[in-house]
Order: structure tokens, then C-alpha cells, then sequence
């Protein structure tokens, strides 16, 4: 079910701004990892540990546990 707030939000182009699709007024940080680290859980209490990590411009996936 789609609200009528998002279907607007939707509809509504963002104007592109040096080519990053942001508004002038936002502010921030653009983060650029070379890695990052998740956890999916499972039923099992045995959560699958995952590390993303960046090689040769490409990302390559590692399981750390279990």
C-alpha cells in the first residue's frame, strides 16, 4: 500500500546538481569505504558475518563467521 505522501515524493524529480542528483542546501559526508562488515541473522542464533571489501575496483565478499 502506497501513501499518497510517497506517491508525490515519487512523481517529484530530483534536479541533478554536479551530476549527483542532490539539492544545493544538502549538507554531509560522501563516504567512500574500501570496506564494511554485516551481520545477517538467522533462526539458528548463528549469524552469517560478512565483509565487503574493495580489490582492484571491484567488491569482493568474505564470510567471517560461522
Amino acid at each position: 500500500m502506497v501513501h499518497t505522501g510517497e506517491r508525490k515524493l515519487r512523481r517529484r524529480a530530483v534536479p541533478a546538481v554536479d551530476g549527483r542528483g542532490a539539492w544545493p542546501h544538502w549538507g554531509g559526508y560522501r563516504l567512500m569505504p574500501d570496506a564494511w562488515e554485516s551481520r545477517q541473522g538467522r533462526k539458528s542464533r548463528l549469524d552469517d558475518r560478512l565483509r565487503y571489501r574493495r580489490d582492484a575496483g571491484q567488491w569482493v565478499r568474505e564470510r567471517l563467521a560461522p
